[in-house]
């Protein structure tokens, strides 16, 4: 997106939906499956003010596959992370 000085000339959607308000809060990428740029002019698809492009956030989706999957993480700022995502379906007597 070169040529725009200003970084909320970029608009930021989640699952297609824009995300109010000019700031966006820190959020870890693991509740993500994609991450996608849309570059160009994507006002035709998702309205005023995304004439340099977008950026959409795509959740994970429910599909009832069994999923397992751990993340750790640290960095050098001591800050340690820990994800755990577990899918599929319930049997009977769980709901």
């Amino acid at each position: 997106m070169r040529g725009f000085a200003q970084a909320l000339s970029v608009p930021f959607l989640f699952d297609v939906l824009r995300y109010p308000g000019l700031a966006m809060s820190p959020r870890g990428t693991f509740v993500y499956d994609h991450i996608e740029v849309i570059k160009g002019p994507a006002s035709v698809l998702h309205g005023l003010g995304t004439v340099t492009g977008a950026v959409n956030f795509v959740a994970k989706s429910v599909d009832g596959l069994p999923r397992r999957e751990l993340f750790v993480s640290t960095d050098r700022w001591q800050a340690h992370n820990l994800g755990l995502d577990l899918g599929g379906t319930l049997q009977n007597g769980w709901a």
